[in-house]
Order: structure tokens, then C-alpha cells, then sequence
């Protein structure tokens, strides 16, 4: 028989356990939420989370019991969960919904610092040269504008019959 204070010992992991596994849904369910991935991402990551979760799961009970599972080791994981849904999920929901808007707008902030430093030198230097380039070019254009309509004239010439015979 095992003990009662490992009993209560395996318990308290359990009851972490649940926690945890209650904050990792959270997370997962705000991040769903958040990013509206298609069905096929969504199967994906549901087939993720719970792989992420028994490994958790698993690993709680191979550390607070040597892998023996005992009812009360489901009772721990089911009362941590229950307390977890209880008293902090709001909290956390709140610091999650916090944490994607100001990751976003960090995100957005490195996007525009970058187009700035990196797309806009380009275009910059694509206008440039395109200008430049066509300033010095114009006089050819020209030429060779008025030499198309040297041709296109000769040509005209040598179209028309003769007039008067």
C-alpha cells in the first residue's frame, strides 16, 4: 500500500497537471480563435494539442507516481482542470487576447520598419536609375522617332502610282 503522504504527494502533481492542461487549452483555444486556420490546419492542430497533451499528461504521471495510475491520479487531473476553469481560465484568457494584439502590433511595426529600411532603398533607387536612364536616353528616342518617320514616309512614296500618264 502506498503511503498516504505520497498519496497526497501524487495528487498535488495531478492536480497541477490538470492546470496546466487546462492553461495549454486555453492557449490553443485563443490561438484557434485568434487565427481561424482552415479545417484541414484545424485537424491538424487538434491531432497536435492532444498528442501535446497526453505527452503532458503522461509525463505527470511517470513523475508524481512511477507510472502507476490510480484513481486518484484522475481525480487530481479532473479537480486541477475543474479549478483551473474555475478561478484563473478568465484571467488568462484575458493576458492571452492581451499577448496576440500587442504581438501584432509588433509584428505590423517590424513590417514596416523593414519595408522601410529594405523595399523602400530599392524603390528609391529603381526610380532613379529608370529616370535617369530615360533622361539620358531621350535624345536616341527621339532620333529614332524621327527616323521612323523618314521611313514611314519613303515608304508612303514608293506606295503611290504614278500620277498623269
Amino acid at each position: 500500500m502506498v503511503p498516504v503522504d505520497v498519496q497526497l504527494y501524487q495528487f498535488s502533481i495531478m492536480l497541477l497537471a490538470g492546470m496546466v492542461l487546462g492553461a495549454v487549452f486555453d492557449t490553443y483555444r485563443t490561438f484557434r480563435l485568434k487565427a481561424r486556420p482552415g479545417a484541414v490546419v484545424t485537424v491538424v492542430m487538434d491531432a497536435l494539442f492532444w498528442v501535446i497533451a497526453t505527452a503532458l499528461l503522461l509525463g505527470a504521471v511517470f513523475y508524481a507516481s512511477w507510472g502507476e495510475v490510480r484513481v486518484y491520479v484522475f481525480i487530481g487531473v479532473a479537480t486541477g482542470a475543474w479549478l483551473y476553469f474555475r478561478l484563473a481560465s478568465a484571467v488568462v484568457l484575458r493576458f492571452l487576447r492581451w499577448l496576440w494584439r500587442v504581438t501584432g502590433r509588433v509584428t505590423r511595426f517590424v513590417r514596416r520598419v523593414a519595408y522601410c529600411l529594405f523595399v523602400v532603398p530599392v524603390l528609391i533607387v529603381y526610380r532613379v536609375v529608370t529616370r535617369v536612364a530615360g533622361t539620358l536616353l531621350l535624345p536616341f528616342v527621339a532620333v529614332f522617332r524621327l527616323l521612323g518617320r523618314l521611313v514611314e514616309s519613303a515608304l508612303k512614296k514608293e506606295e503611290k502610282p504614278p500620277t498623269g500618264s
